[in-house]
């Protein structure tokens, strides 16, 4: 009865600490707990980790598997936006478009603007380095949230979330779709000055699976850059974003 009595009131504390959370989310979930696996970070759930607790028990504890389903919804979701609010975009525009609305950084800076960070439950060592304000962290349990939102009410839940959340940026970003996608730009720049094409090359990767960091270095010529993302293709974004910055500066170089 105790244990009973326990899970209860811990129930009930999860449903009133999530609501100003769930009322940003445009969302209120039928079963909270869906939503405090997803607010779960692996950390928080190892220091509660009984020895004997079995592998298959354990991932059902933090947020890796709802951000795996999560990452799903999202790109379904955004695409779906995407092909309504552009009917004239071709597949290049929209993908462009897309690359741009699910990319860590944008999906951190969603998640900050509903205040994600002070709803996460991390372990001490993250709490101690301001986990809840990683790029990495809140842009995976961002997706972890749509992926429980999906198993709590099925996709049209998680679709009238991204909706809702994305609604400025999806007007803004066929204006800038160009302008953002720093490869095609560093490509076009290079192809017309000098006839010849940046190379990219992955020097490092770091981090668990999960949670990995690539480095790609970019180089024309003689000149390099260096850049970080979450995946390839971020970190690719990043090193052209930084070489044609220094493009201009460094001609003579090349």
């Amino acid at each position: 009865m105790r244990r009973i009595a326990h899970y209860i009131t811990l129930h009930q504390r999860y449903v009133l600490l999530f609501l100003p959370l769930q009322e940003k989310l445009g969302y209120r979930f039928k079963d909270v707990e869906h939503l405090r696996v997803a607010l779960s970070h692996k950390s928080h759930a190892n220091e509660g980790r009984r020895k004997d607790t079995p592998k298959e028990a354990f991932v059902k504890l933090h947020n890796e598997r709802l951000e795996f389903l999560g990452d799903s919804v999202l790109g379904l979701a955004v695409t779906d936006l995407l092909m309504e609010a552009y009917p004239g975009a071709d597949e290049g525009k929209l993908s462009r478009m897309r690359s741009i609305l699910v990319k860590a950084a944008t999906l951190a800076e969603r998640a900050r603007s509903i205040d994600l960070g002070s709803h996460l439950l991390l372990g001490k060592g993250e709490r101690t380095t301001r986990g809840s304000d990683k790029e990495s962290i809140l842009s995976s349990s961002f997706e972890a949230v749509l992926g429980a939102a999906y198993l709590d009410g099925g996709f049209s839940a998680a679709h009238e979330i991204v909706k809702r959340l994305f609604a400025e940026l999806l007007l803004l970003v066929g204006t800038d779709a160009v302008k953002h996608d720093t490869k095609t730009r560093l490509q076009e720049v290079v192809q017309a000055r000098f006839r010849k094409s940046p190379v990219y090359k992955v020097v490092s990767e770091e981090g668990p699976d999960h949670e990995k960091t690539f480095e790609v270095m970019v180089s024309v010529g003689a000149l390099k850059r260096y850049g970080k993302g979450r995946n390839k293709k971020e970190a690719e974004q990043a090193a052209a974003g930084f070489l044609l910055e220094s493009l201009t500066e460094k001609i003579d170089a090349i």
